[in-house]
């Protein structure tokens, strides 16, 4: 069921659904990306509780190993199979890549477009790599685990994961949040508020717990504010940029309520 507290995005804001993506053919099973989201089954109370404890087995792995990136992949497909969050209608086909940089280079001072060139010419955050951390996290997966995810999954969740990682500098533009380590908890807190996340169901409650646990009440007040703006604001994922390139920033915000 949608959120009814959501604001959805007007009409004019949505982009036109993808046709077709060949990389997702490469990555997962034909079975798999042709399966119907109706159709998709649900996991028993006895795979739940076996799933979360795979979930947690990666969590302490990659407390004590933060660079085991690979662990990310396997707790993310895990977490999303047990919470697979809201919205998941608007992503049933791949997403559109944004306008590329040297483009939005050309558009006026001050508009959505030029900003985010400037900015993501910094950052440029990408799936660049994830296909490499993906095979080791396969290569690591035990074969029940394996078995379980692929009877479960859900191309939607993969879609938004990626939608997440295209959009993740954009969001960092609009929203003002900059790439300090609060402000990050602040941006994966404020998308988990507008579509949800199996992923952030298991990290994001450190991102107030931890500042809690060091008496830092403004940054936990910080990252609960984002959370409730998140929601307070129209959906950013399904929103057809090129008809925001060209226009300020400042109006682009007041569009969606940010």
């Amino acid at each position: 069921m949608p959120d009814q507290n959501q604001r959805p995005p007007d009409a004019a804001l949505l982009a036109p659904p993808s046709l077709g993506d060949q990389d997702s053919a490469k990555r997962f099973p034909e079975s798999l990306t042709s399966a119907a989201p109706e159709r998709l089954k649900k996991p028993s109370f006895i795979e739940r509780i076996q799933l979360l404890r795979y979930c947690v087995r990666y969590l302490q792995i990659l407390k004590k190993q933060p660079e085991r990136t690979e662990c990310i992949f396997l707790l993310r497909s895990y977490a999303d199979i047990l919470f697979p969050g809201r919205h998941l209608e608007y992503f049933s086909s791949p997403p559109t890549p944004l306008t590329p940089v040297s483009v939005l280079k050309t558009f006026p001072e001050g508009s959505l477009g030029r900003l985010y060139a400037d900015y993501a010419g910094v950052l440029m955050a990408s799936d660049a790599g994830l296909d490499m951390y993906e095979q080791k996290a396969l290569d690591l997966e035990e074969p029940k685990a394996r078995a379980l995810r692929e009877r479960f999954f859900d191309i939607r969740c993969e879609y938004r994961h990626r939608s997440l990682t295209d959009q993740h500098d954009l969001h960092h533009l609009l929203t003002g949040y900059d790439t300090t380590v609060i402000n990050e908890i602040c941006l994966q807190t404020f998308e988990f508020a507008q579509v949800g996340s199996g992923l952030m169901f298991f990290i994001g409650p450190g991102g107030i717990a931890r500042p809690l646990k060091r008496g830092q009440w403004k940054a936990a007040w910080q990252v609960w504010l984002s959370y409730l703006r998140g929601k307070r604001s129209k959906l950013l994922f399904p929103v057809d940029w090129d008809v925001w390139w060209a226009r300020p920033i400042d109006e682009v915000r007041a569009a969606l309520n940010l």
